[in-house]
């Protein structure tokens, strides 16, 4: 079953778990058909995406998904979705098109959240890093440089921590606690 939000549904979330000084952003295709969004924090810590961005990228087992959410921005980190249109039961085609065809508001959206160029960017899926990066690249830090950070709902989780932290080594990110 698909659920269909509007953009300003998801920005709402997000807007509540935005850090002040966002150091990361995690670029993602776009919120799932199953409208299982990782900023609701009305959700479940068992939410597959939510549960593997605990595990991957902080690690931290929240009893409740808003404790996680104000960890993850704490640590000054942000998931971005490259559209606000649910691809993910699209062909792939379908799903570039959309991606493409919502780029130029990806573009404001990451302005308006970065408020500088020095926000680091990783595009999350190999597919999307294909389609974006060096459209990307000629406005933002996107830190990639062609290296794939799989998506983490496929039991690659060891895949993911090594792919990040050596993306975080390379770009100075420091990987303690942020406050």
């Amino acid at each position: 079953m698909q659920i269909m939000h509007s953009e300003s549904y998801y920005k709402k979330h997000r807007k509540k778990y935005t850090p002040h000084y966002c150091r990361v952003i995690f670029l993602f295709e776009s919120p799932p058909a199953s409208g299982k969004y990782f900023y609701d924090d009305s959700g479940s810590v068992k939410e597959p995406l939510f549960k593997r961005m605990m595990q991957c990228f902080i690690p931290f087992n929240p009893a409740k998904k808003e404790n996680g959410l104000r960890e993850f921005a704490r640590l000054g980190y942000l998931l971005v979705d490259s559209t606000y249109k649910t691809v993910d039961k699209l062909s792939r085609g379908k799903r570039k098109d959309t991606v493409l065809k919502y780029f130029p508001e990806l573009v404001k959206d990451l302005k308006k959240v970065t408020g500088e160029k020095h926000t680091k960017i990783i595009i999350v899926g190999t597919r999307l890093r294909k389609i974006i990066e060096n459209k990307l690249k000629e406005n933002f830090y996107v830190i990639n440089d062609g290296e794939n950070v799989p998506f983490p709902l496929y039991g690659r989780d060891e895949d993911i921590r090594e792919k990040v932290r050596f993306l975080f080594s390379i770009h100075n990110i420091n990987l303690e606690m942020y406050c």
